[in-house]
């Protein structure tokens, strides 16, 4: 398994990172929606290409503050058309979810096309666990 799955598809102290359940579902889905959707598939993937090092340079940050093996964890955004992301959300939202969330909202990131009826584009990421 990659060590990043991106599939488009913070800490305690800031409520951007906190999202009712269903909502939360429910962007996990759309972004699922904009990784398959042939039309978004270029940006998809050099966005994961570009992302890249800076996720695992996360993730060793994150994971060596948590000081164990942090559990599997689901990030959903939108990625303005800046290239900033916004509405950034972790589940479970424990240490080192709050911690990568904090590091993925803090980059510009390649800025991305319009998608349908939504004010940013759609991604997620999923850290360990199964797809």
């Amino acid at each position: 398994m990659k060590p990043v799955l991106l599939l488009l598809s913070a800490l305690a102290a800031f409520p951007a990172f906190a999202v009712d359940p269903d909502s939360f579902r429910e962007r996990v889905l759309l972004a699922r929606d904009a990784q398959d959707d042939e039309q978004f598939h270029s940006y998809t993937e050099q966005m994961a290409r570009e992302a890249g090092q800076h996720f695992a340079h996360t993730m060793r940050k994150c994971w060596t503050q948590s000081q164990r093996d942090p559990k599997p964890f689901v990030l959903v955004a939108d990625i303005g058309a800046d290239g900033r992301p916004h509405d950034v959300a972790v589940k479970p939202a424990h240490g080192a979810a709050r911690c990568f969330a904090s590091g993925f909202a803090a980059v510009r990131y390649l800025p991305p096309p319009e998608y349908p009826d939504r004010d940013g584009f759609p991604v997620m990421v999923r850290i360990g666990g199964h797809k």
